[in-house]
């Protein structure tokens, strides 16, 4: 039984796998976003149900939850777009 990639120029399987990598890597940073907007929605749950918590405090921490997911957003796709770019990826 042959590989399914017998026959082909060794670029051409590279680039295959270096397109697989890069998918990989792009499905892990998505699941890595989606568990922290999970942790974040907690949080959020815990400030809003919590009554010892002040409307004014309530406020003020779901702005800082806000900035806070934001900025860590910009963050792992900024260092995702750094990984593909030095993996030669030409879909940018």
């Amino acid at each position: 039984m042959k590989p399914k990639n017998a026959g082909m120029p060794l670029s051409t399987i590279d680039e295959e796998e270096d397109d697989q990598v890069s998918e990989q890597r792009m499905i892990a940073a998505g699941n890595l976003i989606a568990r922290i907007d999970r942790v974040f929605q907690n949080f959020r749950q815990v400030i809003d149900t919590d009554n010892s918590i002040s409307p004014c405090v309530r406020d003020t921490l779901h702005a800082l939850l806000d900035k806070d997911l934001v900025l860590w957003r910009e963050r792992e796709f900024a260092a995702t777009l750094r990984t593909r770019r030095r993996n030669g990826d030409e879909h940018l």
